[in-house]
Order: C-alpha cells, then structure tokens, then sequence
C-alpha cells in the first residue's frame, strides 16, 4: 500500500470527484448539524472527529477563499443503532460545497461518511485549513464484514 495524499481518502471510495475549487475552514466558526444529534453515537462521534479535523491549535484563517461553516449530516434511518448489524445499508454521499452535505442511509454510514470528510482536509505551511470541492458516493465493497485471525503466530519459537 500507500499513503494517500494530503485532502486525499483512503481507502479511495467507489465513486470520489475531486475539484481544484479550494475552501477554507475555520475551527472556531465550523459546526456539524444534524437530525440524529440526540443519538450518542452521533453526538460522540461529531465531538471526536471536530477535535481530529481541528488538530493544530495555532491556525489561520485564509480570507482569499470562500469558507466552509459546516457540514450538515442527515440519517434516513432515524434509528439510533448501538451497533452495526449484518443488513444495515452503511453507504454515504459527501458533497463538499459552500453547503456541504453528507447524507447516509444509517448512522453507521454516517460514521463512514464523518471518517472520509477528516481525510479531505488538510493544512499547509502556515497552520490554515483547507477542503477541496468534492463529491464521494461510496458503500462497503463487501455485504457482510468479517474477522481474520492469524493462527500463524501462535507458537512461540525457542
């Protein structure tokens, strides 16, 4: 593998549109709304990729460029689930504009959505935030998840 570029996902989504259109943002105006705010879940999770997306403390804004000030996530399945389930529907659409939008079918895939909108952004020399015009259309690649275990590394060799 590789690592993906900066403003870049990865792993690359089924469908991912990138632009040269660049926006800015500014940690201490740019807020996350919803309609499944009240789910914990979501709340938690908002909170925690915020604290990721605004990792350095000492940034600029740029002024030059038009500036994103929030991502508004809406969840068809206005069910708060605790955990994903084998027929749960974890697509997404991230469309990343003046009025970004991510849209997910579950709150799971609203979790996905949330991970893939933390990679686009990026920083340059002088600590400014920045998110390039995108649209991602992506779900699992696979139906149903599973779990390797790697029986290999069992014996301890003397």
């Amino acid at each position: 593998g590789f690592q993906a570029a900066p403003g870049a996902p990865w792993p690359y989504p089924k469908v991912w549109k990138n632009s040269t259109t660049v926006y800015s943002l500014n940690s201490e105006v740019f807020q996350m709304t919803g309609n499944m705010m009240h789910c914990g879940i979501m709340s938690e999770a908002v909170q925690r990729y915020l604290k990721l997306v605004f990792f350095e403390k000492n940034v600029r804004v740029d002024r030059r460029v038009k500036q994103i000030k929030s991502l508004h996530i809406f969840v068809e399945d206005e069910i708060c689930h605790d955990l994903p389930d084998e027929n749960m529907k974890e697509s997404y659409n991230l469309a990343v504009s003046e009025s970004s939008t991510l849209k997910a079918k579950s709150i799971w895939g609203a979790l996905r959505g949330l991970e893939t909108f933390s990679q686009l952004v990026y920083t340059d020399s002088d600590n400014t935030y920045y998110i390039n015009k995108t649209d991602i259309i992506d779900e699992p690649r696979f139906g149903y998840r599973g779990l390797m275990l790697d029986t290999a590394r069992c014996h301890v060799i003397q």
